[in-house]
């Protein structure tokens, strides 16, 4: 059983968790209105950080709130229907997924637009990205719904029942394999394509440096394109160096639970628990902060975005359109 203080610390720890989640429910908010309402974030790269802004709000406003929830409850109970213990447990998995699957997308874009000149423009290309990455993110997600399920669960320590939201019911070593399968697939085989993509991109680069042929008529104007899109490589890479070393612990203590079966509701309010929590509410602050690092034109877009500029510019432009379709 928990200790008064121990109990108390984990509760504390818990509310300062809830309030950061609205920091950063509100911060994923506004790059999602930003990537929506302002033109100059249309393009692929710029759309995919929106995309992985909406993955950040999903853990920030449901996955991760709805846990904290039970935590605080003053009830030994899972407070929920089987519906609630089912998106409870789904929704991180989902969000995390389709984080890394983001990134593994934008790597790719970022190959393409820097070692093969090709920009995909097109809306259809963008919509086709998005909805592969979230086809994979449901796929690799999906058996969170089977696995997990309200319960009836006997503590021994108290000598009573309770109703629980755990993995109940389901076939024998599908936590381990489950576990195995998701690590791989969801963590360690995105992040070695990524890797390898950035290396691709790193030889180009040096040898680009090496040659000669940035020289000649219109050179300046090529480096200083070519300077901007390296930016956002730099931007992108970091984004998911960031991610590596702060989803290694989540994916840790994730196969220790499934293997141990401590992925139980009533371990919810436990350290380990509060501990994990904790390393994904940082990570949805983490993609902000390195876009404004690296992107004069993100801090540029959020400064318009709370003066009202981006809504202005807006209504501006499609009013400056309309007078042009009708003359």
């Amino acid at each position: 059983m928990t200790s008064t203080n121990e109990g108390l610390e984990n509760k504390t720890g818990v509310v300062v968790l809830l309030i950061l989640c609205v920091i950063a429910s509100i911060v994923s908010l506004f790059i999602i209105v930003l990537v929506i309402f302002d033109r100059r974030f249309h393009g692929t790269t710029e759309i995919l950080m929106g995309n992985l802004a909406i993955a950040d709000l999903l853990l920030s406003a449901i996955g991760v709130p709805t846990k904290l929830a039970q935590a605080l409850s003053s009830s030994d109970d899972f407070v929920g229907t089987d519906a609630v213990c089912k998106i409870m447990m789904f929704t991180p998995m989902l969000s995390i997924s389709s984080s890394i699957f983001t990134m593994t997308a934008m790597s790719f874009e970022r190959v393409l637009a820097i070692i093969k000149n090709v920009h995909l423009r097109e809306i259809h290309h963008k919509v086709i990205i998005i909805s592969i990455v979230w086809a994979l993110s449901v796929i690799s997600a999906g058996p969170q719904i089977y696995e997990y399920s309200t319960y009836l669960k006997f503590e021994e320590e108290e000598n009573k029942t309770e109703i629980s939201c755990g993995s109940h019911g389901i076939e024998e070593n599908f936590e381990t394999i489950y576990a195995s399968i998701l690590v791989f697939v969801g963590y360690v085989l995105p992040l070695v394509i990524i890797s390898c993509n950035y290396g691709l991109i790193i030889r180009f680069l040096w040898n680009f440096s090496k040659s000669e042929g940035r020289d000649g008529p219109g050179s300046e104007v090529k480096g200083a394109v070519f300077k901007a899109r390296v930016r956002v490589a730099k931007m992108i890479f970091t984004a998911t160096a960031l991610f590596a070393i702060l989803w290694l612990p989540f994916f840790v203590f994730f196969t220790m639970e499934e293997v141990t079966g401590t992925d139980d509701s009533s371990e919810i309010g436990s350290t380990l628990q509060t501990l994990k929590q904790a390393l994904i509410v940082i990570s949805t602050f983490s993609n902000p902060i390195v876009y404004a690092c690296y992107q004069k034109k993100f801090r540029s877009g959020i400064i318009s975005l709370l003066s009202g500029k981006t809504f202005r510019g807006q209504r501006v432009e499609d009013t400056s359109t309309m007078s042009t379709a009708v003359s």
